[in-house]
């Protein structure tokens, strides 16, 4: 799929390679035929399985689709089933006591067959209107293939006024989490959103930096899981016991002080 720049939402160019289906790859095969029979000035829609359209396939499989090239000839049979599931629908049919199986294209005209980008746009704004009804400020973030979050966190998650994602996991059993965010400056970005290369895949981490707020506040992944931290992230509530909660900013060098006021307590309380 490509987008021009004037085009896109981004103002920058998009090419998304998307892996193509056998479905696809038929269609791709007999349009081709169909062409390349009216240059020759003849007039061909119907074609044979077996004898033109598998052997089209299998002579320009790398040109039509990223999927490795099958070795074994079961690929056949997945032919025939996509090629019949689709009668009516993408291909037509006929017996021919000769030839065999002869299938064709319901849309003769080529003209006509294009990229589905309307169908993939309106599919984009149904899935950001779901985010925004799903994501009032309390749910998790969007996550890619196999439960990881997506390239840009930012893009579909509203956040609270602080920029900070409320459902952080917290800093225990040993494990520190540290909130990160794409790094403009990171080399070859634009390439690494356009690849398909990386799908299923880890995120580099050298297409990140650590987020460092601007102003000191408290912090929401790093304290009791029990202490209500409130929306400016400047106040906490506690009920019961000893708790801690730390800044986000930690002492780097010489000596830092934070004046901390206690504006209600219990009493008796220590």
């Amino acid at each position: 799929m490509f987008v021009c720049k004037n085009c896109s939402q981004s103002g920058l160019e998009i090419f998304r390679k998307s892996q193509a289906t056998i479905p696809q790859m038929c269609v791709t095969a007999i349009a081709n035929m169909q062409q390349n029979a009216l240059k020759d000035g003849k007039s061909k829609f119907l074609f044979s399985k077996d004898k033109e359209i598998i052997p089209y396939i299998e002579q320009y499989w790398e040109a039509m689709t990223t999927m490795p090239r099958r070795v074994t000839q079961s690929w056949y049979s997945t032919v025939q089933r996509s090629l019949v599931k689709e009668v009516n629908i993408l291909f037509t049919y006929e017996e021919n006591a000769e030839t065999g199986a002869m299938f064709g294209l319901v849309t003769q005209d080529l003209s006509l067959i294009k990229p589905n980008y309307d169908t993939m746009a309106s599919s984009l704004t149904k899935n950001n209107r779901q985010n925004k009804r799903k994501l009032p400020g309390n749910d998790s973030g969007p996550t890619g293939k196999k439960g990881r979050p997506s390239s840009d966190i930012t893009a579909n998650v509203k956040l609270p006024a602080h920029g900070y994602p409320l459902e952080h996991p917290f800093n225990k059993d040993g494990y520190r989490y540290i909130l990160a965010e794409p790094d403009p400056h990171a080399p070859f970005r634009q390439e690494f959103d356009e690849s398909s290369d990386w799908a299923g895949k880890p995120i580099p981490g050298w297409l990140y930096r650590t987020l460092v707020p601007n102003c000191v506040l408290l912090a929401l992944h790093d304290r009791a899981p029990q202490l209500k931290i409130s929306e400016d992230r400047l106040a906490v509530t506690g009920e019961k016991g000893y708790c801690m909660v730390r800044a986000t900013h930690s002492v780097n060098r010489g000596r830092w002080y934070f004046e901390a006021v206690v504006e209600e307590m219990p009493e008796g309380a220590a």
